[in-house]
C-alpha cells in the first residue's frame, strides 16, 4: 500500500497554496485599486467578504466532510479554488473580481477543514500523527515566509494577477494526487446529519462579526457597524436555541457536546484562538509601522516578516521532539511564554528602530515560540477527539482561529492608529510649524487612522512628518506589540488546561 505520507504532501502543498493566496492579496489592494479603476473601500470588499464567508463556513463544512468524506470535501474546494482563480486572474473588472472573490471564500474553508481532517486521520500511531502535525505547521510558517516576498514582487514586477495565476498547476496536481493516493483511506460516515439550520445561524453570526471587525479599523462604531454587532448577537442567540431545541430531539448539531467531551478539545480551541489574536496583531502591525515609519515598500515589508515564518517552521519541527520529552501541555505552556517574551522584545527593538533589519532576531523567537505552539494546539485538540466527528473538530478549531485571527487584525491595529493618532496631533500641535502645514498634517493622520495611509506617504506630507511623527507611531507600535505578548502569556496560562500527554501515549480504541 502506497504510504499516507505521499498524499498528505500533496494536501500540504495545497495548503501552503491556499494560504499564501489569502495573505498575498491583502498586499496587492493599492495596485487592484489603480488597475481596475476602483475606490479603495469598494476594493477592501475583495477581503472583507472573503473573510467573513470563510471564516463562517469552517464548521460546516467540517461536518460535510465528516458525511461525504474529507477527499470528497477537498476535492470539491479544490475545484471551487481552480475556478475561482483562473476568473480572478482574467477577471476585465471589478464586479467579476468580487464574484470570483466569493467564491473562493466558499472553496478556502473547504479545502482547509478537509486538509487538517485528512492529516488528522492519516495515521493512527501517535508518532506518526504528531509528525502530520507538525509538517503542517511547518507549511503554515513557510506560507508566511513566503507570501510576503512573492506578493511584493507581484506588486512590484509584474501584475496582482499572478498571485492568482500561479496557484492553478500546483491546486491541479494536488486534486489529482490526492484523489488517486488517498481516496481508499478515506471514511465517510453517512449516517451523520447535517445541522441545516445550526449552519445557517453560525453562517449569518460569524459573518456580520468579522465584517464588523474588518470595517472597525477603517471607520470605527458607524451605524452599518452597529447594526452588523446585533445582527451577530442575534444570530448567536437564536444559534444557542436551535442547537438546544436540536438536542431535545436528539439531533445531531454544528456544537456537538460529544465534540467538547473530547479531553484536550476545549482548552486548544481557546488557546488557539488567544494565540492567533497575537499572531495577527503581528502580521498587522509591524508592516503598518514599518511603511509608515520606515517607508518601507511591500517587497521590504515581506523580507521582513520572513524570519516570523521561518521560525515557525523550524519551531513546528522542533515541536516534535519537545513533546515526546515534556509532554503537549508544557510543551505549549513554555513555547507561549517564549513567544510573548521575544514579541514583547520585537515591540521594544522595532520602537527604536523602524527598519526591518532590527527585529530579525525577535522575530525569529516569536515565530519558534508560535510554530511550536500551534503545531501541538493542532494535534492536541483532535488527538481524542472521535473519528467520526474529526472534520467537525477540525472545522471548530479553524473557526476559534478565524475569529481570534479577526479580533486581533482589527482590535489591536485600531489601538496602535487611535493612540499613534493621538499622539501624533499633540506632536503636530506643539511643533514650530506653519498653520497650513499643521491642518495638512493633521487631515492626513486623520486619513491614516482611517486606513488611507497615501495622503501621510506623500513625499511632501513625508519630509514634514518625519521628524514629528516616529516617535508617535512608534510609541503606538510598541504599546500595540505589548498587548499582542500579553495575549500569548494568556493564552499559555490557558494551556495549563490542555491534557498532559506525550507522544507514546496510544489514541483510545474507543474513539475509532
Amino acid at each position: 500500500m502506497t504510504s499516507p505520507w505521499l498524499g498528505l504532501s500533496l494536501v500540504l502543498l495545497s495548503f501552503v497554496v491556499r494560504l499564501m493566496n489569502a495573505t498575498i492579496t491583502s498586499t496587492e489592494l493599492p495596485a487592484l485599486e489603480q488597475d481596475l479603476d476602483v475606490a479603495g473601500p469598494t476594493a477592501e470588499l475583495t477581503m472583507t467578504l472573503f473573510l467573513a464567508i470563510a471564516g463562517a463556513l469552517v464548521a460546516p463544512f467540517g461536518m460535510l466532510a465528516d458525511k461525504f468524506g474529507r477527499v470528497r470535501i477537498f476535492s470539491y474546494g479544490t475545484v471551487g479554488m481552480l475556478v475561482a482563480n483562473l476568473g480572478s486572474a482574467l477577471a476585465p473588472n471589478f464586479p467579476i473580481l468580487l464574484a470570483t472573490r466569493v467564491l473562493e471564500a466558499i472553496a478556502f474553508p473547504a479545502m482547509g477543514v478537509a486538509s487538517l481532517a485528512l492529516v488528522a486521520g492519516a495515521f493512527s500511531q501517535p508518532k506518526q500523527k504528531a509528525r502530520a502535525f507538525a509538517a503542517y505547521g511547518a507549511c503554515y510558517g513557510l506560507a508566511i515566509a513566503m507570501a510576503g516576498i512573492l506578493g511584493g514582487l507581484f506588486v512590484t514586477d509584474l501584475s496582482w494577477r499572478w498571485s492568482f495565476a500561479m496557484n492553478l498547476p500546483f491546486l491541479l496536481v494536488a486534486l489529482v494526487g490526492v484523489n488517486a493516493l488517498l481516496r481508499s483511506e478515506d471514511d465517510p460516515h453517512a449516517e451523520r446529519e447535517f445541522d441545516a439550520g445550526g449552519a445557517v445561524f453560525l453562517l449569518i453570526g460569524v459573518s456580520a462579526l468579522l465584517i464588523w471587525l474588518q470595517r472597525l479599523p477603517l471607520v470605527g462604531l458607524d451605524v452599518t457597524s452597529v447594526l452588523m454587532v446585533l445582527i451577530a448577537i442575534a444570530a448567536f442567540l437564536l444559534l444557542v436555541v436551535w442547537e438546544r431545541r436540536q438536542l431535545a430531539r436528539s439531533r445531531q448539531v454544528i456544537f456537538d457536546p460529544k465534540l467538547f467531551a473530547s479531553s484536550g478539545f476545549p482548552a486548544a480551541s481557546a488557546t488557539s484562538a488567544l494565540m492567533m489574536f497575537g499572531a495577527f496583531a503581528v502580521l498587522t502591525v509591524l508592516p503598518l509601522y514599518w511603511i509608515l515609519v520606515g517607508d518601507a515598500d511591500p517587497l521590504s515589508v515581506g523580507i521582513g516578516l520572513m524570519p516570523l515564518g521561518l521560525g515557525w517552521s523550524i519551531g513546528a519541527i522542533a515541536a516534535v521532539p519537545l513533546g515526546g520529552r515534556f509532554g503537549a501541555r508544557l510543551a505549549v505552556v513554555g513555547s507561549l511564554a517564549f513567544a510573548g517574551f521575544m514579541l514583547a522584545g520585537v515591540a521594544w527593538v522595532a520602537s527604536s528602530d523602524g527598519s526591518t533589519i532590527a527585529t530579525i532576531v525577535p522575530l525569529f523567537g516569536t515565530g519558534l515560540g508560535l510554530g511550536v505552539g500551534y503545531s501541538r494546539l493542532n494535534e492536541a485538540g483532535l488527538h481524542n477527539v472521535p473519528d467520526r466527528f474529526t472534520g467537525l473538530g477540525a472545522g471548530v478549531l479553524i473557526g476559534f482561529r478565524f475569529v481570534g485571527a479577526a479580533l486581533g487584525a482589527a482590535i489591536l491595529a485600531q489601538g496602535m492608529m487611535l493612540s499613534a493618532t493621538q499622539l501624533a496631533k499633540d506632536t503636530i500641535r506643539n511643533a514650530s510649524l506653519p498653520e497650513t502645514e499643521s491642518r495638512q498634517l493633521k487631515r492626513a493622520v486623520e486619513s491614516a487612522a482611517r486606513g488611507r495611509y497615501g495622503p501621510l506617504l506623500t513625499a511632501e506630507n513625508r519630509s514634514a512628518a518625519t521628524p514629528q511623527l516616529t516617535e508617535a507611531y512608534a510609541e503606538g507600535a510598541k504599546f500595540t506589540l505589548f498587548l499582542a505578548a500579553g495575549s500569548l502569556g494568556i493564552a499559555g496560562l490557558t494551556a495549563r488546561r490542555l491534557p498532559r500527554r506525550n507522544d507514546q501515549e496510544a489514541k483510545p480504541n474507543a474513539n475509532r
